[in-house]
């Protein structure tokens, strides 16, 4: 007979209210692995309904570890990157090259050709020459299908996410504050969008973001301003990883089923 599993309880809690869906883990490095997992299910889904598979991602410091591990665990070297395009969601006009930061993550770990990583750069005209290029890419899909299918991002601690806002001029990139990055259209036109938040130092964003979100729903309905409340998915799906520290819950000394949820809308 087997032993039953003491299971630990998670006093008081309960998970954040925000747009979308919300995957819930115990740590840091369980959110990596439900994040991966996601993406390379999506990859799976996407390379046999169209061929190919379309993922952007930001290079961050929160993003960069979620990436190695897709090159190196056995359990997610499932995508075919032959048949993938890599794109990169921003680019920073000051510190580490993101574009590099990406050829350096994926050149030397995965079998995707060159010309399958798309690169921003900062130069007057990169704006037009990506928005260019995607259309390009992404014309040969079936219409209605032809959009990102992924797309990968952490959400800053102010609450922000790097993503430009539209300029109106049928771009798929512009500058933001720092830099450039792929468009809030671009963005909300995604088959799905991830958003990661993990770590004590997100807790007071979340509970920032949530109050926003619900009063943004409430008698006054103010529209939210920060970037990570302001997408609105034409059809896609806005998921939002999160772990116990960031939901304000302390650690547990040894994480359960019952600690992990996955909870669709607010």
């Amino acid at each position: 007979m087997a032993e039953p599993i003491d299971l630990v309880p998670l006093p008081d809690f309960r998970p954040p209210r925000l747009p979308g869906s919300l995957t819930v883990r115990a740590t840091h490095d369980e959110v990596i692995d439900a994040a991966a997992f996601d993406l390379v299910m999506h990859s799976r889904n996407c390379i046999r309904a169209f061929g190919d598979f379309h993922v952007a991602v930001s290079v961050s410091p929160g993003i960069e570890p979620l990436l190695l591990r897709l090159m190196y665990d056995p359990a997610l070297r499932d995508i075919s990157w032959k048949r993938a395009h890599v794109w990169l969601l921003d680019e920073s006009a000051d510190g580490p090259s993101r574009a590099q930061s990406l050829r350096e993550l994926f050149i030397p770990h995965s079998d995707i050709p060159d010309e399958q990583l798309h690169m921003l750069d900062c130069s007057p005209a990169a704006a037009a020459s990506y928005t260019r290029e995607i259309r390009e890419t992404l014309e040969w899909r079936e219409k209605g299908h032809d959009r990102l299918d992924f797309a990968l991002m952490e959400v800053d601690a102010d609450g922000t996410i790097p993503v430009a806002p539209d300029d109106h001029a049928g771009l798929f990139a512009a500058a933001r504050p720092g830099g450039v990055a792929m468009t809030e259209s671009l963005i909300n036109a995604s088959r799905f969008v991830a958003l990661l938040a993990a770590g004590d130092a997100m807790a007071p964003t979340i509970r920032t973001l949530e109050r926003e979100w619900a009063a943004a729903h409430g008698p006054s309905a103010d529209e939210p301003t920060r970037g990570a409340l302001r997408l609105r998915l034409l059809g896609g799906e806005l998921r939002w990883y999160v772990d116990h520290a960031a939901c304000g819950v302390p650690s547990s000394p040894a994480p359960h089923e019952a600690n992990r949820l996955d909870r669709t809308g607010p």
